[in-house]
Protein backbone atom coordinates (compact mmCIF):
# COMPACT_ATOMS: atom_id res chain seq x y z
CA UNK A 1 0.00 0.00 0.00
CA UNK A 2 1.39 3.36 -1.02
CA UNK A 3 0.53 6.93 -0.77
CA UNK A 4 2.00 9.56 -3.45
CA UNK A 5 2.29 13.19 -4.88
CA UNK A 6 3.50 13.98 -8.42
CA UNK A 7 4.56 17.57 -8.80
CA UNK A 8 5.46 18.28 -12.53
CA UNK A 9 5.38 21.01 -15.20
CA UNK A 10 4.77 20.87 -18.55
CA UNK A 11 3.69 23.69 -21.51
CA UNK A 12 7.16 25.32 -21.87
CA UNK A 13 7.12 28.30 -23.79
CA UNK A 14 10.09 30.43 -23.97
CA UNK A 15 9.69 34.46 -24.06
CA UNK A 16 12.70 37.00 -24.68
CA UNK A 17 12.94 37.46 -21.05
CA UNK A 18 10.57 35.09 -18.94
CA UNK A 19 9.32 31.46 -19.50
CA UNK A 20 6.02 30.54 -18.87
CA UNK A 21 5.00 26.87 -17.59
CA UNK A 22 2.08 24.78 -16.46
CA UNK A 23 2.35 24.08 -12.78
CA UNK A 24 0.91 20.19 -12.21
CA UNK A 25 -0.09 17.83 -9.02
CA UNK A 26 -1.68 14.65 -9.09
CA UNK A 27 -2.69 12.67 -5.89
CA UNK A 28 -2.42 8.94 -5.85
CA UNK A 29 -3.24 5.82 -4.02
CA UNK A 30 -2.50 2.49 -4.31
CA UNK A 31 -3.02 -1.09 -3.38
CA UNK A 32 -1.49 -3.92 -4.81
CA UNK A 33 -1.08 -7.87 -3.58
CA UNK A 34 0.10 -10.83 -5.32
CA UNK A 35 0.21 -14.82 -4.84
CA UNK A 36 3.11 -16.82 -5.81
CA UNK A 37 4.47 -20.39 -6.23
CA UNK A 38 7.75 -21.05 -6.99
CA UNK A 39 8.61 -18.88 -9.77
CA UNK A 40 5.31 -18.02 -11.05
CA UNK A 41 3.76 -15.37 -9.47
CA UNK A 42 -0.60 -13.41 -10.24
CA UNK A 43 -1.19 -10.09 -8.32
CA UNK A 44 -3.94 -7.08 -8.38
CA UNK A 45 -3.71 -3.90 -8.00
CA UNK A 46 -5.91 -0.34 -7.40
CA UNK A 47 -4.29 2.99 -8.75
CA UNK A 48 -6.42 5.90 -8.18
CA UNK A 49 -5.95 9.78 -7.70
CA UNK A 50 -6.93 12.75 -9.03
CA UNK A 51 -5.07 16.58 -10.17
CA UNK A 52 -4.64 19.62 -9.31
CA UNK A 53 -3.28 22.51 -11.58
CA UNK A 54 -1.97 26.53 -12.31
CA UNK A 55 -1.88 27.04 -15.57
CA UNK A 56 -0.33 29.87 -17.69
CA UNK A 57 2.57 30.90 -14.71
CA UNK A 58 4.53 33.37 -16.00
CA UNK A 59 8.60 32.83 -14.47
CA UNK A 60 11.23 35.98 -14.95
CA UNK A 61 14.56 34.67 -15.96
CA UNK A 62 16.30 36.92 -13.46
CA UNK A 63 14.43 34.87 -10.83
CA UNK A 64 13.85 32.09 -12.70
CA UNK A 65 15.15 29.53 -9.98
CA UNK A 66 13.23 30.92 -6.63
CA UNK A 67 10.21 31.47 -8.48
CA UNK A 68 10.02 28.16 -9.96
CA UNK A 69 10.72 26.60 -6.27
CA UNK A 70 7.74 29.38 -4.60
CA UNK A 71 5.25 28.24 -7.54
CA UNK A 72 6.24 24.50 -7.43
CA UNK A 73 6.08 23.86 -3.80
CA UNK A 74 4.45 27.07 -1.74
CA UNK A 75 1.71 28.44 -4.10
CA UNK A 76 -2.02 27.13 -3.90
CA UNK A 77 -3.68 24.83 -6.74
CA UNK A 78 -6.38 24.48 -8.09
CA UNK A 79 -8.44 20.95 -8.37
CA UNK A 80 -9.18 19.64 -11.72
CA UNK A 81 -12.83 19.37 -12.01
CA UNK A 82 -13.92 15.70 -12.76
CA UNK A 83 -10.13 14.55 -12.86
CA UNK A 84 -10.75 11.75 -10.51
CA UNK A 85 -9.64 8.16 -11.81
CA UNK A 86 -9.94 4.45 -10.90
CA UNK A 87 -8.06 2.03 -12.24
CA UNK A 88 -8.01 -1.90 -11.03
CA UNK A 89 -5.02 -3.70 -12.97
CA UNK A 90 -4.15 -7.63 -13.45
CA UNK A 91 -1.11 -9.28 -13.68
CA UNK A 92 1.03 -12.43 -14.28
CA UNK A 93 4.47 -12.95 -13.90
CA UNK A 94 7.45 -15.54 -14.23
CA UNK A 95 10.97 -15.50 -12.70
CA UNK A 96 13.58 -17.48 -14.97
CA UNK A 97 16.82 -16.83 -13.08
CA UNK A 98 17.61 -13.19 -12.98
CA UNK A 99 14.50 -12.63 -15.73
CA UNK A 100 11.31 -11.63 -15.18
CA UNK A 101 8.79 -11.82 -18.14
CA UNK A 102 5.53 -10.55 -16.93
CA UNK A 103 1.85 -9.95 -19.03
CA UNK A 104 -0.80 -7.35 -17.55
CA UNK A 105 -3.96 -5.75 -18.08
CA UNK A 106 -3.65 -1.66 -16.64
CA UNK A 107 -7.09 -1.37 -16.72
CA UNK A 108 -9.20 -4.50 -16.25
CA UNK A 109 -11.85 -1.79 -15.22
CA UNK A 110 -11.51 1.86 -15.05
CA UNK A 111 -13.61 4.71 -13.75
CA UNK A 112 -12.57 8.53 -15.30
CA UNK A 113 -15.09 11.35 -13.94
CA UNK A 114 -15.44 12.64 -16.76
CA UNK A 115 -16.37 10.29 -19.38
CA UNK A 116 -17.49 7.22 -17.33
CA UNK A 117 -20.21 7.35 -14.42
CA UNK A 118 -19.53 3.81 -13.56
CA UNK A 119 -16.20 1.19 -13.92
CA UNK A 120 -16.25 -0.03 -17.05
CA UNK A 121 -14.14 -3.27 -18.73
CA UNK A 122 -14.33 -0.55 -22.47
CA UNK A 123 -10.24 0.09 -21.82
CA UNK A 124 -9.03 -4.04 -21.15
CA UNK A 125 -8.22 -5.69 -24.12
CA UNK A 126 -6.47 -2.24 -25.00
CA UNK A 127 -4.42 -1.97 -22.13
CA UNK A 128 -2.53 -5.59 -22.13
CA UNK A 129 0.83 -5.37 -22.49
CA UNK A 130 3.91 -7.51 -22.40
CA UNK A 131 7.46 -6.87 -20.72
CA UNK A 132 10.75 -8.44 -19.78
CA UNK A 133 13.20 -7.51 -17.27
CA UNK A 134 16.48 -8.16 -15.82
CA UNK A 135 17.84 -7.60 -12.81
CA UNK A 136 20.90 -8.36 -10.46
CA UNK A 137 20.55 -9.98 -7.26
CA UNK A 138 21.28 -7.21 -4.43
CA UNK A 139 22.90 -9.69 -2.02
CA UNK A 140 26.43 -11.14 -2.17
CA UNK A 141 26.23 -15.25 -1.57
CA UNK A 142 26.94 -14.74 2.34
CA UNK A 143 23.84 -12.47 2.43
CA UNK A 144 25.98 -9.38 2.54
CA UNK A 145 24.22 -6.62 0.97
CA UNK A 146 26.14 -5.72 -2.51
CA UNK A 147 27.36 -1.90 -3.07
CA UNK A 148 25.61 -1.75 -6.61
CA UNK A 149 22.55 -3.48 -8.20
CA UNK A 150 22.05 -2.53 -11.63
CA UNK A 151 18.05 -3.61 -13.54
CA UNK A 152 16.71 -3.24 -17.00
CA UNK A 153 13.70 -3.82 -18.79
CA UNK A 154 11.99 -3.88 -22.22
CA UNK A 155 8.09 -3.35 -21.95
CA UNK A 156 5.22 -3.24 -24.67
CA UNK A 157 1.91 -1.07 -23.35
CA UNK A 158 -1.54 -1.23 -25.10
CA UNK A 159 -0.60 -3.74 -27.30
CA UNK A 160 -3.92 -4.58 -29.26
CA UNK A 161 -4.20 -0.50 -29.23
CA UNK A 162 -2.97 0.82 -32.42
CA UNK A 163 -3.80 4.34 -31.34
CA UNK A 164 -2.03 4.17 -28.10
CA UNK A 165 0.82 1.35 -28.78
CA UNK A 166 4.05 2.56 -27.37
CA UNK A 167 7.60 0.62 -26.30
CA UNK A 168 9.43 1.40 -23.61
CA UNK A 169 13.20 0.73 -22.57
CA UNK A 170 14.69 1.72 -19.16
CA UNK A 171 17.74 0.70 -17.08
CA UNK A 172 18.34 1.37 -13.54
CA UNK A 173 21.87 1.33 -11.65
CA UNK A 174 21.51 1.90 -7.40
CA UNK A 175 23.84 2.45 -5.14
CA UNK A 176 23.14 0.78 -1.87
CA UNK A 177 23.49 2.23 1.52
CA UNK A 178 21.72 -0.73 3.63
CA UNK A 179 18.59 -2.43 2.79
CA UNK A 180 16.04 0.32 2.97
CA UNK A 181 18.57 3.42 2.12
CA UNK A 182 19.99 3.92 -1.62
CA UNK A 183 20.36 6.07 -4.18
CA UNK A 184 19.53 5.19 -7.87
CA UNK A 185 20.45 6.81 -11.13
CA UNK A 186 17.89 6.29 -13.94
CA UNK A 187 17.47 6.35 -17.81
CA UNK A 188 14.65 5.46 -20.27
CA UNK A 189 12.99 5.76 -23.64
CA UNK A 190 9.98 5.52 -25.06
CA UNK A 191 8.10 5.77 -28.21
CA UNK A 192 5.35 4.32 -30.55
CA UNK A 193 6.72 1.36 -32.95
CA UNK A 194 5.39 3.33 -35.89
CA UNK A 195 7.35 6.60 -35.02
CA UNK A 196 10.74 4.70 -32.85
CA UNK A 197 13.06 7.79 -33.51
CA UNK A 198 10.29 10.03 -32.51
CA UNK A 199 10.30 9.65 -28.88
CA UNK A 200 11.04 10.91 -25.30
CA UNK A 201 14.26 10.06 -22.88
CA UNK A 202 13.78 10.27 -19.62
CA UNK A 203 16.45 10.74 -16.88
CA UNK A 204 15.77 10.37 -12.86
CA UNK A 205 17.60 10.35 -9.77
CA UNK A 206 15.73 8.73 -6.63
CA UNK A 207 16.13 7.92 -3.25
CA UNK A 208 14.73 5.44 -1.22
CA UNK A 209 15.14 6.22 3.01
CA UNK A 210 13.01 3.59 4.54
CA UNK A 211 9.48 4.21 4.06
CA UNK A 212 10.04 7.36 2.04
CA UNK A 213 10.69 6.92 -1.85
CA UNK A 214 11.93 10.36 -3.44
CA UNK A 215 12.11 10.41 -7.50
CA UNK A 216 12.85 13.71 -9.79
CA UNK A 217 12.62 13.14 -13.41
CA UNK A 218 12.99 14.92 -16.60
CA UNK A 219 11.24 13.77 -19.60
CA UNK A 220 12.64 15.37 -23.02
CA UNK A 221 11.07 14.56 -26.38
CA UNK A 222 13.86 14.09 -28.93
CA UNK A 223 12.12 17.04 -30.81
CA UNK A 224 13.31 18.85 -28.54
CA UNK A 225 16.79 18.53 -28.52
CA UNK A 226 16.88 18.26 -32.83
CA UNK A 227 14.52 20.83 -33.54
CA UNK A 228 13.96 22.59 -30.10
CA UNK A 229 10.12 21.87 -30.80
CA UNK A 230 7.61 20.30 -28.32
CA UNK A 231 7.16 20.35 -24.74
CA UNK A 232 9.40 18.86 -21.97
CA UNK A 233 8.54 17.77 -18.35
CA UNK A 234 10.18 17.81 -15.17
CA UNK A 235 8.94 15.89 -12.52
CA UNK A 236 9.03 15.46 -8.51
CA UNK A 237 7.67 12.45 -7.07
CA UNK A 238 7.33 11.73 -2.85
CA UNK A 239 5.24 8.27 -1.61
CA UNK A 240 5.06 6.84 1.44
CA UNK A 241 5.52 2.92 1.58
CA UNK A 242 2.81 1.51 4.55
Amino acid sequence: LSMGVDKFVDSFVKHSDTKTYNFRQRFDLSASFAWGYKNLALGAGLYGGSYMGKSDVILKNSRFFSDWVRYMFFSEYTRDSNSEFVDIEVGLMYRLEGFVFSVKCDELLSYIAVEEDALTFNNAVDTIGAAVYFSTDPYAPRGHLKKWHFAAGAEGKNIPSSKNRTVHFGAEATRQLARNYNVSFRLGYYTKPKDFFDGSVTAGLGTRINRFDVSLSVNVPLSVIKDDTGDYTVGLNVMYLF
